[in-house]
Formats: C-alpha cells, sequence, structure tokens
C-alpha cells in the first residue's frame, strides 16, 4: 500500500530508506504529527525528506515583494527579479540515523512543532544561525524562496528557487554555509546534503519586455 500512502501525503514516488519505503515512513510521521498538535495532515508539502518544515522565514503579504522585486533602487529593471536554483541531494540514511535532538541543533528549529531556538541557543553551526544574516545597517537579508522535495529509488533531494531584489542576499548566505563565520563555523547540514547543480538567472519584468514588442 505505500503507493496509495505516497498518493494521499503527496509523494510523487516511492523512495527507499534502510529497507523501507520513505513514503511509508513520512506518512505515518505527517499523520502522528497531525493527531499530535490537533489538524489534517496536509501540510507535507511545506517539509523536507529530512521531516523539518522547510520555507518558514519566508517573507509574509506585501514584504514579499519587497524582497524578491527590484525597487526603486535600478529604475531600467524594476519589477524584475534575481533567480538562483539549486538541486540538493539529501545522505537521508545518514541523517535518520541521528538523534532528534542532534537533528534540531544542525537545523535549529524542533522537528515536530517548528519552534525556532532562542539566538543564545542556537550552535553557530546550525543552518538557521548561518542563514540567517544582517547588512551593515543591521537589516536582515531576506529572500523568497521556493522548494519541492524530490525522489527516487537511486537519489532523494530538494529542488530550491529563490528569488530577491538583488543576487547579494543569496550569495552571502551560501557563503555563510560553506565557508562559515570565518572561525571555523559552517553549516553543518551540508555534512548531509551536496548541491548536484546551480544556475542564476535574471528575470525581467514584463514592462521591460514588452518595450522591445514591435
Amino acid at each position: 500500500h505505500a503507493e496509495e500512502i505516497a498518493r494521499v501525503v503527496g509523494v510523487s514516488e516511492q523512495v527507499e530508506l534502510n529497507g523501507e519505503s520513505a513514503a511509508i515512513e513520512l506518512a505515518l510521521d505527517v499523520a502522528q504529527r497531525g493527531k499530535i498538535l490537533g489538524r489534517e495532515p496536509d501540510g507535507i508539502e511545506e517539509r523536507d525528506l529530512s521531516g523539518f518544515v522547510d520555507g518558514t522565514e519566508n517573507p509574509k503579504g506585501r514584504h514579499r515583494q519587497e524582497v524578491a522585486l527590484v525597487g526603486d533602487e535600478d529604475p531600467e529593471f524594476k519589477g524584475g527579479s534575481y533567480i538562483h536554483v539549486q538541486k540538493y541531494a539529501h545522505n537521508l540514511s545518514k541523517w535518520h540515523r541521528l538523534p532528534v535532538k542532534k537533528q534540531e541543533d544542525i537545523i535549529g528549529r524542533t522537528k515536530q512543532d517548528n519552534i525556532e531556538y532562542e539566538s543564545e541557543d542556537k550552535p553557530l553551526t546550525s543552518h538557521i544561525k548561518r542563514v540567517n544574516l544582517k547588512d551593515a545597517d543591521g537589516k536582515s537579508m531576506e529572500i523568497l524562496r521556493q522548494s519541492m522535495p524530490y525522489g527516487s529509488l537511486k537519489e532523494q533531494g530538494l529542488m530550491f528557487i529563490s528569488n530577491c531584489r538583488t543576487p547579494e542576499h543569496f550569495e552571502k548566505m551560501l557563503h555563510s554555509m560553506m565557508f562559515g563565520d570565518g572561525a571555523g563555523n559552517h553549516d553543518h547540514l551540508m555534512h548531509f546534503t551536496k548541491a548536484m547543480t546551480g544556475s542564476s538567472f535574471f528575470a525581467p519584468a514584463l514592462d521591460f519586455m514588452l518595450q522591445f514588442d514591435e
């Protein structure tokens, strides 16, 4: 019944993990979490195959446009967006051998109820610590992100897309993840996943494109 469970929870393909179907494991995990939290397990799209909610820090409401679209600082390209796309392959068998508390320390957030650690409690090597950056003026360097888990018998991971009014925010985050803070504190999540591909684009606004329409 693995295929039926996968269909119900939105997993498009059955993936193999430590001799068991990851679709079954994930479905049971989501069902149990929904029962505990008093809600239906409809939010599977929000969780990576690691079991953690993904995209919690995304901007909300009108602030999404402020983060994702070029503004008055670059009038010629106003309304466009800098896009970065990456495909990550996870080592899920290695990840799931970790105790949940160790996983939570690596992310910087609780797994089941998605509560972010207090700032002073986040390890310097946690994913959240390494990507929650501020600019020279003390403002958060935000991106609008979207991700989608994928999986086959051979490979499981995450497709990731970042949109931002500037390429600097994503580039700074990536540098912080890989090279750390200069004191050896890099993102320990990278011990369990690796980028297989990476691409950068600029998507101009429709108004910009229409000026070339004759």
